[in-house]
């Protein structure tokens, strides 16, 4: 528990000192490698949250820079417009979460931690960098 709250602690304060934040998710993706890799060979289903949560930053490493390349959000629309965003995006997560559940292979514990760790990262990536391309392109 000391070491989450430290961690939490430590990760509070780069993400409020670094300016480019896709370069933080970069560097906590890289971290986070080796354990990934390390935890395949010992598949333990208590590891099956960090492969998530490695989806989940690789997802920003890159949804980050196409949300700030292709498409910044404005969030001064009208409110019909957010509540479209809304439904939408609620929509397309729920999608992709539930398709990458088609791709279990039962009893085989890396697959399973692979595809979890690739369904966070689509899930990521579709709702913080195509959404908001997709809400741009329709005027959302």
């Amino acid at each position: 528990m000391a070491l989450g709250v430290g961690m939490a602690l430590l990760s509070g304060w780069l993400f409020d000192r670094t300016e480019n934040k896709q370069k933080l998710y970069i560097a906590t993706a890289l971290i986070m490698t080796p354990f990934a890799v390390w935890f395949m060979f010992r598949p333990d289903p208590q590891f099956a949250g960090m492969y998530k949560a490695y989806g989940m930053i690789a997802g920003l490493a890159l949804a980050v820079g196409l949300e700030e390349k292709y498409a910044p959000l404005d969030y001064s629309v009208a409110w019909w417009k957010k509540l479209v965003r809304i439904v939408l995006g609620a929509a397309l997560a729920l999608a992709v979460k539930e398709a990458g559940k088609l791709f279990y292979i039962s009893g085989v514990e890396q697959v399973t931690f692979i595809v979890d760790a690739l369904r966070y990262f689509a899930l990521v990536v579709v709702l913080l960098g195509l959404s908001p391309v997709l809400f741009k392109k329709f005027r959302l």
